[in-house]
């Protein structure tokens, strides 16, 4: 801040002018959409009514708060899917409700954008990309797991702008996850789980310290078979074992 006093009456005609009143005593979230959304997120209450079947979450942090507030939301949600909702939890972190539709929105371009939003509101700005999922009482406990590893992401140094399960699985790992254990099975492998040959291919891949060779040999398939079906764990999953 700078001290009021300090200050002739043209210098600050010239700071309302660039940056417009304070956010002072406005509430973050004010539509009611929001409103409900927070209190379902944050402090336990009922899911909001909605025609909204899956939702996916994008959680966000601020190295400082975005000024005005407000036009921060109005440019982030330009980038997002119609009807997305924006979610406050504080004035540097919340997180983004996106609808599933047949067009997604494409994370690549999405990181193209926060450059410029860094360089608008003078800050850092930080993501994580969280799965679709039903909006029935489960998403909370999504919501909790994602922001966790949000969380994790953040202490690690190289944080990327916009990172995902698949990329702080690993840094999680180190703290332990039997708790989590079968949250962690579902949201990484889906279906293929079931996939017992697939399963068994990848496991004896590790076990042979990555030596797809040795690992042919051990499962009595030809070496490109054994390339296959990493390359189709792979394809499906988004982790490269």
């Amino acid at each position: 801040g700078l001290p009021k006093d300090g200050l002739s009456a043209e210098e600050t005609e010239l700071l309302f002018s660039l940056f417009g009143p304070s956010d002072s005593g406005i509430p973050l979230n004010r539509t009611t959409a929001q409103v409900e959304w927070h209190r379902f997120f944050a402090a336990g209450g009922p899911i909001p009514i909605t025609n909204r079947e899956f939702v996916r979450l994008f959680h966000f942090h601020l190295t400082n708060p975005a000024y005005p507030a407000a036009d921060f939301e109005q440019a982030i949600l330009s980038f997002f899917p119609d009807e997305s909702i924006l979610i406050w939890e504080d004035g540097q972190s919340g997180l983004i409700l996106e609808s599933k539709t047949h067009t997604p929105l494409l994370l690549e371009e999405l990181k193209y954008n926060i450059n410029s939003l860094e360089s608008d509101f003078f800050t850092v700005f930080r993501m994580f990309s969280g799965s679709f999922h039903p909006v029935d009482e489960q998403l909370r406990h999504h919501y909790n797991m994602e922001k966790l590893n949000f969380r994790t992401a953040l202490s690690h140094s190289k944080a990327e702008k916009i990172s995902s399960l698949k990329n702080t699985f690993p840094l999680v790992l180190q703290n332990g996850i039997e708790q989590s254990k079968e949250w962690y099975v579902q949201e990484l492998l889906g279906d293929i789980q079931n996939d017992d040959e697939m399963m068994k291919t990848v496991k004896t891949y590790i076990l042979c310290g990555q030596n797809a060779t040795l690992a042919a040999k051990e499962l009595y398939v030809h070496r490109n078979s054994l390339q296959y079906r990493i390359d189709k764990f792979i394809e499906r999953t988004g982790l490269d074992i």
